[in-house]
């Protein structure tokens, strides 16, 4: 019986001090990722009257052509061609 105990004793003292402090990590996704609309998605989404709070009508439906990523943390400065885009990156979950 008390083999056991330590047993679970360590089991849990070994978690607690192995697991990562999810406070101290990181919310924002590394990358951004810039994708190409045709120019019949973006009609779709500015006659829907498409808020930017909405994010539930970008869906995956909608990341086809990927352009380039670069890091979130910096600033993209190369030139893209007259077009629609998208900027995705991930926050928090």
């Amino acid at each position: 019986m008390k083999r056991s105990f330590f047993i679970i004793l360590f089991c849990f003292i070994s978690t607690l001090s192995f697991s990562q402090k999810l406070t101290n990590s990181r919310e924002i996704s590394y990358y951004t990722y810039i994708y190409k609309l045709s120019e019949d998605e973006a009609r779709k989404m500015l006659t829907k009257k498409y808020r930017f709070d909405e994010r539930k009508i970008i869906t995956q439906n909608y990341l086809h052509t990927k352009i380039d990523s670069f890091h979130t943390d910096t600033v993209y400065k190369k030139e893209l061609p007259q077009g629609y885009y998208l900027k995705v990156h991930t926050e928090q979950n």
